[in-house]
């Protein structure tokens, strides 16, 4: 996904982002995720970890 620095609109055209950017702590550290709806409207985690 590369760096964001801003909450987008929608990473495809058509899907809006639920919620994010936002930082979280995940196993192996911080990690900067973003959550969107599928088809069936369930909730879809983006996610990277910082280097």
């Amino acid at each position: 996904m590369g760096s964001v620095t801003a909450p987008p609109r929608a990473l495809v055209p058509g899907i809006p982002v639920e919620e994010g950017p936002v930082e979280r702590a995940g196993a192996a550290g911080t990690m900067t995720s973003v959550y969107l709806r599928d088809s069936d409207n369930s909730l879809i985690e983006l996610s990277s970890y910082r280097e």
